[in-house]
């Protein structure tokens, strides 16, 4: 039933997997995709749908955004292959890229807050224990983007 996945639709598979990525609402194009993390077009979205290698949360309103989610099949095959254009690291990625990936994902679902403050930037979970504190100075917008986030995610405590 699938076929295997082309560069363009692995480079897809990854941004989703990333997270925050969203189909909205556009005129006068019947949608668009909105991605923190790249440019996905409607139509890839679309063949990555068919294929079921990522499902749209239709129980949204494209006016609201409605979430694009990778499948546990396209999961399997970010797994099984490397992704174009990176250089592999070992048998795959490092401690590091998965923390800063997972920690990525759950800032976009909202699990984990940033808090911007004057001088530290700390990170907290749902029940605002501190998990980490990073001192220095930011801008929200700065921030946002080393951490690879939208700028909405940081609280400004500042």
């Amino acid at each position: 039933m699938s076929t295997q996945p082309d560069d363009l639709h692995m480079r897809a598979l990854a941004i989703v997997a990333a997270g925050g990525v969203r189909q909205v609402a556009a005129v006068p194009h019947p949608v668009r995709i909105v991605s923190p993390d790249g440019v996905v077009s409607p139509p890839t979205i679309d063949d990555l749908v068919r294929e079921g290698w990522a499902r749209v949360d239709s129980s949204r309103s494209l006016h609201d955004g409605q979430p694009v989610e990778i499948t546990p099949t396209g999961l399997a095959l970010l797994r099984g292959n490397r992704l174009p254009g990176t250089t592999p690291a070992g048998d795959g990625p490092t401690g590091d890229q998965v923390l800063a990936t997972a920690l990525r994902a759950a800032i976009r679902h909202g699990h984990i807050g940033v808090h911007l403050h004057d001088d530290v930037v700390e990170i907290s979970g749902s029940d605002d224990t501190v998990l980490a504190s990073v001192t220095g100075r930011f801008t929200a917008v700065a921030l946002a983007g080393f951490l690879g986030i939208d700028p909405a995610r940081i609280e400004d405590a500042r």
